[in-house]
Formats: C-alpha cells, structure tokens, sequence
C-alpha cells in the first residue's frame, strides 16, 4: 500500500470549468470532515465539491460523494482511481466552478478521474512498512544501556517506572526485532526477553 506525503493541489480547466484536485493525508474520518470544511473555505461558492477518500491498512473504509453531480459520474471514478493506485489513508477533493458548458456523463467521469490522476502524479508518494510496537522490563543496571540501543534505532521509547524495574516500550521495524532480542538478552544477562505487543504500519 502507499500514501501521501502531503497536501497536494492540482487546478485543470476543462471546457471553460475549473476543477481544483487536492490530496489530503487523512488518519481517520474526522480529519476527512475537517478537510471538507477546509476545501469550502478555501474555495467559497464553487458548483460542487466532490470527493473520494480510503482509510484502513487494507483499503477497508472507501467513501465517495458526487455532491450533485448526475449519480457515479465525480465520486466514483475519483474512489477507482485511489483504489487503482493502491493509496489509503488518502482524501481526493475536486472542486469544480462551473463554465457554462455541459460535459456530458462520460465527460464528467473523465474530468473528475483525470485531476485526481494528474493531482498524483504532483505527489510525493510514500510507501508502507511494517513496525511493531514491543516492549522489556529490566532493572535499573540493566536500563541505560539498552534504552541508549533503542535510541539508536527509534525514537519511538517509552519509559515506564515500577518498583525495582523499568519497562520501555518502543516501536521499531519488524526486521530489526531480533537483533533488539539478542541484545536485550545479552544486556540483561538473559534475565529479560522481548515481547511484541503489536503490528503497526507505517507509511514512510
């Protein structure tokens, strides 16, 4: 899977219409709504705002709206394009501001599709990569030097005080994880072991 780096805006023309793409980076659909809101004040009385967004490691929430358009002619194809590219956590908003001049239904799915495409091709893509959050409890001897380890790899650590232990928890690449294991072995004197506590993904 990939994602966006960033915002991302791309203004076409198309038979005297103009339709304004943006990319947003979105992690949940509160900031779909809150992006929604930031197109219309950015671009206040246009015909429509039609928008497409995916959400979800595996593409598991798509959404779009034709927002007046005649019905799958904007929101639709704008979803097929994402889909096609293999983004998530994505919002593609078009703005159009109407010309005069009608595009017709297979003119309309081609506008739409085609600023979403050009708004990626602006994009500066990232791709996915899995992390996991694990975590090791160690005495305080043992403590300073692994979390100097971590630090080297990470700066995802956090420090959890209880008793005579400390446990730190830490987020890295799934491919560094058994060597963080031998040496919180070696570290510890065989007195601690890693424990994985969860998959995470990443877009980088």
């Amino acid at each position: 899977m990939h994602s966006i780096k960033s915002i991302t805006i791309e203004d076409n023309e198309i038979k005297k219409s103009r339709f304004i793409a943006i990319l947003y980076p979105v992690k949940t659909e509160d900031d779909v709504l809150n992006f929604l809101t930031d197109a219309k004040l950015k671009y206040p009385n246009a015909t429509h705002y039609c928008y497409a967004y995916i959400l979800g490691d595996k593409q598991d929430i798509q959404k779009s709206s034709d927002d007046g358009e005649p019905q799958k002619t904007a929101g639709v194809p704008m979803l097929e394009v994402l889909k096609k590219q293999n983004l998530t956590f994505v919002l593609a908003v078009v703005v159009r501001y109407f010309g005069g001049i009608k595009l017709g239904a297979g003119g309309l799915v081609r506008a739409y599709s085609s600023s979403v495409k050009d708004a990626i091709k602006r994009a500066i893509i990232t791709e996915s990569a899995i992390y996991q959050q694990c975590k090791v409890t160690v005495d305080y001897g043992s403590a300073g030097g692994l979390e100097f380890y971590l630090h080297s790899l990470t700066d995802d650590v956090e420090k959890i005080y209880g008793g005579d232990v400390i446990t730190l928890r830490f987020v890295v690449l799934d491919k560094n994880t058994d060597k963080i294991a031998e040496m919180v072995k070696k570290l510890s004197n065989f007195q601690s072991h890693l424990v994985k506590e969860k998959e995470v993904i990443r877009y980088m």
